[in-house]
Order: C-alpha cells, then sequence, then structure tokens
C-alpha cells in the first residue's frame, strides 16, 4: 500500500507543478523573471519532455523521502504531516533557493514563486501519504 501512496503522491505533486507555473497562476512573472521566452508551437517537444521526465523522477524522490519520515516519526495526523512539510521547506528548501537570489541576483519574487510551490507540493505530497 505504500508504493501505491507514493505513487499517487508523485503524480499529485507533479500535476501541481506545470499548474504552479502555467499563464493561470505564476507562469507568466515566473518566464519574465526568469527570462524565459515562450517556446515556439512549431519547436520539437523533446526538450519539455526529457525535463517533465526528470522533474517526475525527483518528485518520486521527494515523495518517497517524505514517505520515509512520515514512517519514521510515527506521523498519523495531517496537521502533524504539515507542520513536517512545512520544518523541511524551511529547513531545507529554502535555504537552497534563497542563494538564487543571494549569489545569482535573482529577485526575490522568483524565490517566493519556487518557495510557494515547493511548500505547496510537499504539503500534498505528505498529506496524501498519511491519508492512503
Amino acid at each position: 500500500m505504500i508504493y501505491i501512496s507514493i505513487l499517487i503522491a508523485t503524480i499529485a505533486a507533479a500535476i501541481i507543478g506545470p499548474l504552479w507555473y502555467s499563464p493561470l497562476l505564476f507562469g507568466t512573472i515566473w518566464m519574465r523573471l526568469s527570462g524565459i521566452i515562450p517556446q515556439n508551437p512549431n519547436e520539437p517537444k523533446d526538450r519539455m519532455v526529457k525535463q517533465y521526465g526528470i522533474q517526475i523522477l525527483f518528485t518520486l524522490v521527494m515523495a518517497t523521502a517524505l514517505c520515509y519520515f512520515v514512517e519514521a516519526l510515527s506521523i498519523t495526523s495531517v496537521l502533524d504531516g504539515l507542520a513536517l512539510s512545512f520544518w523541511l521547506w524551511l529547513g531545507f528548501q529554502t535555504p537552497i533557493l534563497i542563494n538564487n537570489v543571494l549569489w545569482d541576483r535573482k529577485p526575490l519574487m522568483l524565490f517566493l514563486i519556487h518557495a510557494g510551490y515547493y511548500i505547496l507540493a510537499m504539503c500534498v505530497t505528505t498529506t496524501i501519504l498519511i491519508l492512503i
């Protein structure tokens, strides 16, 4: 059952990414702040397929790691799972992401967009791992 939970959590988190970075939410500002030029619809999609594949693989790694923490800490409530996600995000994701602002001179808003995605993805992933 645990493998099914990890797979479902991975799929859910993988769906959040394209929505988060779509024009519907933060895609337009993310592309502008990142200097990304929208892809020509006539260009081959091979690169994007490869990027999504790699992203899904690392989302699976994240879901597996979160599952380990949920199991190791015997977390059974969604509230405790959200607290776990928050502290892991604050302690590990944000220090890594802030380096882009400090050293690569990326805009703070870009940090906030990425950090927002990661906290949401981690919370959804952890919640699914606890409930399923």
